[in-house]
């Protein structure tokens, strides 16, 4: 009966089957989105602080002390931006939080001594409308919306200091409004969908598939965002993982999707029985291969010709499983088997007229393919004597060179790669966090 895939301890748990199963550097993606959540968070905080003139101006310096921290720590390390920050020139947005820091600085002078400045009301307003706007054409990020809450809270503190009628600070309060509702934008081509789609784009590259074919939903926990890429894309992930690790030297055999599971299986092959494993005695023409080897120079281990009718053989193949756990993506690998455990035999053995005539009636063993029957299942991956070549090669007793750390190593390069999708999602997941972050502040 089939097993599930498994990490083998020794060659004889290798004999099993599952029926189911170029960025920027960044930091781990969960702390990427608290970090930017606990930010915007702090914004909203602040707002909702601000109605007492005295609450408003501590609120504002505390948002210029976090501000400069965060601008700072990007430019001292910027090995620690996110893809979203990565879009963002640090030195320009320090460029931006001085100007707006001298704009305040000059409305503390004022508010000291009105009557010595007079004449510089108007210069002020002129550069927090040039700056806002600024702000506001940026890439949305948690910088660019703390950025922007703060010039406004610097130019209503500017209309206050010029006794300004209701209807210009209205004015004031609606333009604002504006900048963070075209922030908050999904319209297309707005700054939102630019920066969704730019990381689409990287996403799709890297799985191998259409970008068009990525209907991901816009999601604000990394961990649903997770699932629903998972349940897309499962397979595109692990089998262009594993092109990328063999060199592109994979063919595909089968992908199937359980219940929050996804297994590929690859590089089948026909190979004469290995006794070893299933009775003690030593395979008459066995050898050994790494696991590169055993995938990328396949071909030149051809036997040519048939199998010999009364020869045992076995239908053997490796096959990587996806599958997402509280702690994260497991991904497994095996060299799999159709085995009888009971019987200690292979369920598919060449001998007498199974392949002409048994296998027409036999149900199909496994489920891969499609094959509703085991003659479907050796026609499928071109097993002799059915027609054409498919994705199964008649080989001579192959088995792999120290499995399990060749298993592991394929296993780590393919978490590795599913980590950089992960990246790219946890960005996409900020994203919208912050898209509904200056929603909130564009409804005041």
């Amino acid at each position: 009966m089939p097993h599930p895939i498994r990490r083998p301890a020794a060659l004889a748990r290798m004999l099993t089957l599952a029926a189911c199963l170029a960025l920027p550097a960044a930091p781990a993606p969960a702390q990427g989105i608290e970090t930017a959540l606990k930010l915007g968070s702090f914004i909203l905080d602040l707002r909702r602080q601000s109605r007492e003139e005295d609450a408003a101006e501590e609120a504002a310096d505390r948002l210029d002390a976090r501000l400069g921290e965060v601008i700072e720590a990007q430019i001292s390390r910027p090995d620690l931006s996110g893809l979203l920050d990565a879009r963002l020139d640090a030195l320009e947005l320090r460029r931006l939080h001085r100007t707006v820091q001298g704009a305040v600085l000059r409305l503390d002078n004022c508010a000291a001594a009105p009557a010595l400045c007079a004449d510089d009301l108007p210069e002020i307003d002129r550069i927090l409308r040039q700056v806002a706007s600024e702000i506001a054409a940026s890439p949305a990020s948690d910088i660019t919306l703390g950025l922007l809450e703060r010039a406004r809270s610097a130019h209503l503190r500017l209309a206050r200091l010029q006794d300004a009628d209701p209807a210009r600070i209205g004015f004031l309060q609606d333009s604002y409004a504006r900048y963070f509702g075209t922030l908050a934008s999904t319209a297309n081509r707005s700054a939102y969908d630019t920066a969704r789609q730019d990381l689409l784009r990287p996403l799709a590259a890297l799985i191998d598939v259409p970008q068009t074919a990525l209907e991901l939903s816009a999601q604000t926990d990394l961990q649903t965002a997770l699932a629903e890429l998972v349940s897309e894309q499962g397979s595109p992930i692990l089998l262009s993982g594993l092109r990328r690790y063999f060199d592109g030297n994979v063919r595909f055999m089968d992908a199937t999707t359980g219940a929050g599971s996804h297994v590929v299986r690859f590089n089948c092959r026909l190979n004469r029985s290995r006794l070893a494993f299933l009775d003690g005695r030593v395979a008459p023409r066995l050898h050994m291969a790494k696991l590169r080897d055993l995938v990328e120079d396949e071909d030149d281990r051809v036997v040519s010709g048939a199998p010999a009718p009364g020869d045992p053989y076995e239908l053997i193949w490796l096959a990587v499983g996806l599958s997402l756990t509280d702690g994260g993506a497991r991904i497994e690998a095996a060299e799999q088997a159709l085995v009888d455990d009971a019987a200690g035999t292979f369920t598919l053995p060449y001998g007498g007229e199974f392949y002409t005539f048994g296998s027409r009636t036999e149900p199909a063993s496994v489920p891969v393919m499609g094959a509703a029957i085991d003659a479907q299942i050796l026609d499928r991956l071109g097993v002799f004597p059915w027609t054409g070549r498919g994705p199964c090669l008649l080989t001579d007793g192959l088995v792999l060179e120290d499995p399990r750390d060749g298993l592991s190593e394929l296993e780590a390069a393919l978490q590795a790669h599913f980590e950089k999708a992960e990246t790219i999602v946890a960005a996409l997941v900020q994203l919208e966090n912050l898209r509904r972050l200056a929603g909130a502040l564009a409804e005041g």
